[in-house]
């Protein structure tokens, strides 16, 4: 009878794990992002939700930089873990979750849209790691986020919290997937752009991970 308690209790446990993993932020974003074709960018329809996927050439006005690693860019996303202890699991919890994003411009073999990023869910490949107590040149720079955050990075004790940072960053120069409700415009030049925005109904979903593209 206990073999079978806990393997009931195992196999809720696994349940509720693959649950939070399937409706997380990321994994919407990610499954929005799959479920639509990319339209080119001359074909996208006025006033409608679209997916458009091209290279991302440059920001509208000034970038931005990856608070962990300096990069510039033009969005980050970073979240950092604490490791704490219940009972004998050790789990990550975050304590810090941040992302930000400016206007860029993404081009695709018919054409160019703008993308008013402000306020996107940022779908990132997060390939800046760091954990503390690394000898790495990022470890002022992370520490400092962390403190300007309101989380310091040691204890009551004065002892090392463990802690994990992860970045991921929107680059010049990518590929990314771009979900949102497209309007047509023109530029400052009198030509017609796209220009790709956040609806009431419809968020703005942006992405350079390869399996969204």
């Amino acid at each position: 009878m206990e073999l079978v308690i806990l393997t009931v209790v195992f196999f809720a446990l696994a349940a509720f794990g693959v649950g939070l993993w399937w409706y997380s932020a990321d994994h919407v974003g990610k499954r929005r992002l799959k479920n639509l074709e990319s339209t080119p960018i001359a074909d996208a329809p006025d006033g409608s939700l679209v997916k458009i996927t091209g290279k991302l050439v440059r920001a509208v006005d000034e970038g931005l930089e990856g608070p962990l690693t300096g990069r510039r860019c033009t969005g980050y996303v970073i979240e950092v873990k604490e490791r704490t202890y219940s009972g004998a699991n050790v789990n990550w919890h975050t304590i810090v979750m941040q992302e930000d994003a400016v206007s860029f411009v993404v081009e695709d073999a018919t054409g160019s849209a703008l993308v008013k990023a402000a306020g996107a869910h940022l779908v990132l490949v997060r390939d800046g790691h760091l954990r503390s107590g690394d000898l790495a040149e990022n470890s002022e720079r992370a520490e400092a986020f962390l403190l300007a955050n309101g989380t310091p990075s040691e204890n009551i004790l004065r002892m090392k919290k463990s802690i994990r940072y992860e970045e991921g960053v929107l680059e010049p120069g990518e590929e990314v997937s771009v979900l949102g409700v497209g309007t047509w415009g023109t530029d400052g030049d009198g030509a017609k752009r796209l220009v790709l925005e956040a609806s009431p109904e419809h968020p703005l979903t942006i992405s350079d991970d390869p399996s969204t593209l």
